[in-house]
């Protein structure tokens, strides 16, 4: 049986190591000036993000992540499995969903 899992586990990395080649080819055929412009376009975002964050009360910050903390103490894996969580949350619209409730936890702590 561990023969068999060892293939798998070479079968795995054959085709990571390919995936990761097919990436490279595709990063060196995008032009610098694109490349240059989707690093504004990060930094520019990165900057709303922390000027959004300083917007959000701490009561709500600290409710978040009181729930974080929850979520990977169940996680098996510890936080590499809870950060995949959070990535695939992030991909289904969690991330927005969580924003709007913080919107709306910020519009009526101004009342």
């Amino acid at each position: 049986m561990s023969g068999f899992l060892d293939k798998a586990k070479d079968l795995a990395e054959d085709v990571k190591d390919k995936a990761e080649d097919v990436v490279d080819k595709i990063e060196d055929k995008i032009p610098d000036s694109i490349k240059e412009k989707l690093s504004a376009a990060k930094d520019k975002a990165g900057d709303l993000v922390d000027k959004i964050e300083d917007k959000i009360p701490d009561s709500v910050k600290d409710k978040v992540s009181a729930v974080t903390d929850k979520i990977k103490d169940l996680i098996p894996g510890g936080d590499d499995a809870a950060d995949s969580a959070a990535e695939a949350a992030d991909e289904a619209g969690v991330v927005d969903a969580t924003a709007a409730i913080a919107d709306e936890a910020a519009a009526e702590t101004k009342e």
